[in-house]
């Protein structure tokens, strides 16, 4: 049977009986691939915010190893957070959505999506570039929201405009920020479109293993772009995609620094790229370099610096995870 208590409860209970500090919670979980900050942990701990990103579920799972709880005793009661109805949206982002007066069912269906994420060399997120093209299937559509979710409570989160687009109102809860995206003009049934906007994530701590995204349509391109620092390159990563229940895993092949995932009229389903960092490089100084031990200089240009290609692809969009 499952335990009723809300997922704070279980967590803080869990700790207590282990004996550890956070701090060494903290090195359990480096010592497992995961940089996860004393703060997040004590904001885990009382209950300030929870950990429903889809990256977080790793570490929730190895903290059940490290407390020595039986498996499902913390990740269950976080499934459970999440809304049925909207996957991956949650009740906190769908409150947010309401209380700016948008819907997720916002009038628009994507084509296309491209997703640029970039990695500092802890292995922490820095910048998340989304372009999207769509199609209105009802009359009048000019705004739709962006959510996105970090769970490092020190972690800064702002959002700007590209392309063919203007960030509106924007409202915060715990470590949720949503924003609604203005179009240029009000679009009618059939008329189509394109935008492009920048999450930076400012200040963040945590390193992740891991990224994905649920589209409940079928998209033409899906297209999921890595980009980490020379000197901090994961050792292995695998492509899971889901669609009707079939899940299909597929090693890939870094590119210097690059993860690059291209799918072609994917969907309904999930797509999520999962890695592994060498011994030493969770969230340390360090780590494998490529081409060679040779610093790049400070004046080269960031692996995101260049623009996207004019047919990169856009995108269906869920909250941005």
């Amino acid at each position: 049977m499952n335990d009723p208590r809300p997922f704070h409860e279980i967590l803080s209970e869990a700790i207590d009986r282990r004996g550890l500090t956070l701090e060494r919670i903290r090195w359990h979980l480096r010592r497992r691939g995961h940089d996860l900050s004393p703060a997040a942990l004590s904001y885990w701990r009382r209950g300030l915010s929870n950990p429903t990103r889809s990256a977080s579920f790793a570490v929730i799972e190895a903290l059940e190893q490290i407390l020595e709880v039986t498996p499902g005793t913390l990740t269950t009661p976080i499934e459970e957070l999440r809304d049925p109805d909207q996957p991956g949206h949650g009740a906190v982002v769908n409150e947010l959505a309401e209380r700016l007066g948008l819907s997720w069912d916002d009038g628009l269906r994507r084509t296309s999506v491209h997703h640029a994420l970039v990695f500092d060399d802890r292995g922490c997120p820095m910048r998340h570039r989304v372009r999207e093209t769509f199609r209105a299937v009802r009359d009048g559509v000019d705004r739709f929201p962006i959510a996105f979710h970090q769970d490092d409570p020190t972690a800064v989160v702002t959002y700007d405009a590209r392309a063919n687009c203007a960030i509106g109102r924007e409202v915060r809860e715990d470590t949720v920020v949503l924003a609604e995206v203005l179009l240029p003009r009000a679009l009618d049934t059939g008329d189509t479109g394109m935008s492009e906007y920048l999450v930076t994530i400012g200040g963040s701590t945590e390193s992740m293993t891991r990224w994905g995204r649920h589209t409940g349509r079928r998209l033409r391109d899906l297209h999921l772009s890595l980009r980490f620092d020379p000197d901090h390159v994961p050792v292995e990563a695998v492509l899971s995609t889901e669609v009707k229940g079939v899940v299909r895993e597929v090693p890939q092949v870094m590119t210097g620094a690059s993860i690059d995932v291209h799918l072609v009229d994917f969907g309904p389903g999930v797509a999520e790229v999962r890695w592994s960092w060498g011994p030493g490089q969770a969230g340390e100084e360090g780590g494998l370099r490529v081409d060679g031990d040779a610093p790049r200089p400070d004046d080269a240009p960031r692996p995101d610096d260049a623009p996207l290609p004019d047919d990169a692809p856009g995108g269906d969009r869920d909250p941005l995870s």
